[in-house]
């Protein structure tokens, strides 16, 4: 089981028209769910081509729509993988990263702390009520915004049935419940295990940090 809260800038979910689009990555050195821009908001009737790094299936197909529907602003999409996010970071660095991008949820801090993402609070007008609080918080650090949810989905735990029947346990209502459950395995089967916890897999332990009302 896996939880992926991938973060995303689209400006056509929110209405926005050029100026605002502009006003939000201009100026900006890093992504974190937003723009990176080297250069200024240009005048009305000016043209831009923003780069854009995603790894999301067929979401080429919303730059695609974006750019047959908008004359002044362009997107250039550049295909990466989730492994890809050092790169992205080391050309942010160097001044040659994308305009805009996909990071991972528990990335934001960093790539603000770090300067590479910049607050976008002022240009997502009525956005946040858009989402379900907890997701909308993924992309907010320090008091500022720096993106907009692009995905999120919720963690769940399945089971097997025959194996919790072969093992006489029920289907754990409590962590408490869980514990039990998983002592139970361990005394039947010394090789058995309830579950398995990928330890490197930071959404895994957030998930379950946030469950308890950790920050």
């Amino acid at each position: 089981m896996h939880t992926s809260r991938d973060i995303g800038l689209d400006p056509g979910a929110f209405g926005w028209d050029r100026r605002r689009f502009l006003g939000a990555v201009a100026g900006v050195v890093g992504l974190a769910a937003l723009g990176t821009s080297c250069s200024p908001a240009g005048k009305a009737d000016e043209s831009v081509t923003l780069k854009f790094a995603s790894w999301v299936p067929h979401i080429e197909r919303v730059v695609q729509k974006w750019n047959a529907t908008h004359d002044h602003v362009k997107v250039e999409y550049q295909a990466i993988t989730g492994d890809d996010q050092a790169k992205i970071q080391t050309a942010i660095d160097a001044g040659a990263g994308p305009d805009l991008t996909q990071v991972s949820q528990y990335q934001v801090p960093d790539y603000a702390i770090t300067g590479r993402a910049a607050p976008i609070s002022a240009y997502i007008g009525d956005a946040a009520d858009r989402f379900a609080p907890a997701t909308w918080q993924s992309v907010a650090f320090d008091g500022e915004v720096y993106g907009v949810p692009q995905d999120t989905g919720p963690m769940v735990l399945y089971y097997r049935k025959d194996l919790f029947a072969q093992y006489g346990i029920t289907v754990p209502r409590t962590w408490k419940d869980f514990r039990t459950a998983a002592t139970a395995v361990r005394r039947a089967n010394a090789r058995a295990h309830l579950t398995a916890v990928p330890p490197n897999d930071e959404t895994w332990w957030q998930g379950l940090l946030w469950q308890s009302d950790g920050q």
